[in-house]
């Protein structure tokens, strides 16, 4: 056989490593739920000392701690083992930079493994709401939101027009952290964040929102409930994606009668283009979506653009961010 076949770059092995990827994923995420990197810290241990740690078998303890030197996230001096640069940088709990959103892709193993059926059946296995979500899953929710939004919130809110708004809606504010970062820059500005009840529970935890006077979270499932009125602003942030377009048609028109005069929305989200298939990340996100929701899709410009118009926006905008991801802006400038 060709030995070129074995070579690093060939065709085969690019196809074996998308074949093989979701092996490398299970043992990264295996030692994310054991918490294996934390334990190691800036020391050099034996894999015995892992082990007591985690309170796991030996034998296939020091298996997985060497998969994961051979993934480049460990390195083995003789029998010790110590974290890689990359990995004390990104993902020790504690550290700066931890990448807070690795427990909560965990969380979509599940759902995923299910693709095939939900190609065939047009629906997932087994689907919940967000609100009937448990504790753990929305806990590694919200940490893996505050983590997008510490990168992304200054970006979009630098990006909305509040310099003369009042009062303001997050619609789905998950961890608040968008309400934060307005509050920071515009402290006399009313913030108003809902969310579902077993949400609003935990934002707390994730996020010590009650120090900020001016953000008042109540609970609401907002597709079905009553989203209040005299706003001067409405924020809605990753969650048209989970509804379908309808659902978000009749959305827009609650948003747009909650709104006053002038008032503008802003929705923040992925969008895909026209072609469906770029960029590759919203690609991926639109079957996250059919895995994970009953009709949820990432949406095209036009598909914003049409429901806003058909809800009687103006002045409608579209900002890419460089987080790939895009600015939606529309302005109520009717009194009706």
């Amino acid at each position: 056989m060709n030995s070129s076949l074995w070579s690093e770059n060939s065709k085969y092995n690019i196809i074996i490593d998308i074949a093989t990827a979701f092996q490398k994923s299970k043992v990264f995420f295996t030692a994310i739920e054991l918490n294996i990197f934390s334990i190691i810290g800036d020391e050099k241990l034996s894999a015995k000392e892992i082990c007591n740690k985690v309170q796991s078998d030996l034998r296939n303890t020091e298996k997985l701690l060497n998969a994961l030197c051979a993934l480049n996230f460990l390195i083995k001096h003789n029998d010790l083992y110590e974290n890689s640069p990359i990995t004390k940088h990104y993902l020790l709990e504690n550290g700066e930079e931890y990448i807070g959103e690795l427990h909560h892709i965990n969380d979509l193993w599940n759902s995923w493994t299910d693709l095939t059926y939900c190609t065939k059946k047009g629906k997932p296995r087994e689907f919940k709401t967000v609100n009937e979500k448990d504790s753990e899953w929305i806990y590694n929710y919200l940490l893996s939101l505050k983590w997008k939004s510490k990168y992304e919130a200054p970006i979009v809110v630098r990006n909305m027009h509040l310099r003369n708004c009042k009062r303001i809606l997050d619609l789905g504010c998950g961890c608040g952290s968008y309400l934060i970062e307005i509050s920071r820059n515009y402290p006399h500005l009313e913030c108003v964040g809902l969310d579902y009840p077993n949400v609003v529970s935990q934002i707390e935890k994730v996020n010590q929102i009650s120090k900020y006077e001016n953000i008042k979270i109540l609970p609401c499932d907002v597709y079905l409930q009553d989203i209040g009125s005299n706003y001067d602003a409405v924020l809605i942030s990753y969650l048209l994606q989970e509804y379908s377009l309808w659902d978000n048609m009749e959305l827009l028109r609650k948003v747009y009668n909650s709104l006053n005069k002038n008032g503008f929305v802003f929705i923040h989200q992925q969008v895909i283009n026209d072609d469906k298939i770029s960029p590759k990340s919203a690609v991926m996100n639109s079957l996250n979506m059919m895995v994970n929701t009953l009709e949820g899709d990432i949406m095209t410009e036009t598909e914003l653009w049409v429901i806003l118009k058909e809800n009687w926006f103006d002045n409608i905008s579209f900002v890419k961010t460089d987080f790939d991801t895009t600015i939606v802006s529309g302005q109520k400038l009717t009194s009706f």
